[in-house]
């Protein structure tokens, strides 16, 4: 512990004969090591990470003593702590001090890209800490079908029934949100708010007096948003 002190000899033989030997007393101190972790608000956050999705990670830091506990640093030493967080691979992101946020982006990562890793180091004068923070990467579900049927009728009277089959993610329920656009407007609207679980969606659509053709979208994401 902090103020021990013990004595390193260093003993040379030679045919289990003592030749010479010499002794170095060491008092022991502080150890100049900085415990860091990051902590997520919840654990669903830190089972995988979704660029469509905001996060929001926070880290501690305590100081490592010599008997192999930690202690809380105090408010003097924790206003003189310098925070550098790092992300790889590179996405939108922001900090001050302990405080780390992911933004959400329509950035498309790497194919064989699996994992996001937080990296966060702490130091001050005399002391440095680092942490890291795995998060796998989660992939979007596997591109399916989408129907309509009939594949024409008419406007606001008749039903078209519009099914979304054999899209695949391991990580369900998969939801649904089903849109509408014209081409002469490049905007889409939603036939239904918010995402669903069912696959299907039976409706009637809207008509424009300028055009004959509606087109229909689709969007599906996993249990994590992907």
């Amino acid at each position: 512990k902090k103020g021990d002190k013990i004595s390193v000899t260093l003993q040379v033989e030679k045919n289990s004969v003592t030749q010479t030997s010499s002794s170095l007393p060491i008092t022991i101190g502080d150890s100049n090591l900085l415990i860091v972790q990051i902590s997520c608000p919840s654990a669903l956050d830190c089972l995988k990470y979704t660029t469509s999705k905001e996060f929001l990670f926070s880290a501690t830091v305590s100081a490592a003593s010599s008997s192999g506990a930690s202690r809380e640093l105090t408010s003097g030493e924790l206003s003189k702590l310098n925070f550098t967080w790092s992300i790889s691979p590179t996405v939108p992101f922001a900090y001050f001090e302990d405080t780390l946020k992911l933004f959400s982006s329509t950035l498309q990562l790497p194919s064989n890209t699996n994992v996001l890793t937080i990296q966060l180091t702490v130091q001050n004068a005399t002391r440095s800490g680092t942490a890291y923070l795995n998060l796998t990467i989660n992939k979007p579900p596997s591109i399916g079908t989408l129907t309509a049927t009939p594949i024409s009728g008419n406007s606001l009277s008749t039903l078209f029934t519009l099914q979304a089959d054999n899209w695949q993610d391991d990580d369900i329920p998969l939801t649904y949100q089903f849109f509408y656009s014209f081409p002469s407007d490049g905007s889409a609207a939603t036939l239904l708010a918010g995402y669903m679980p069912d696959n299907k969606v039976i409706s009637i659509l809207p008509g424009q007096s300028s055009v004959n053709t509606v087109n229909i979208q689709l969007n599906v994401r996993d249990y994590f948003g992907g």
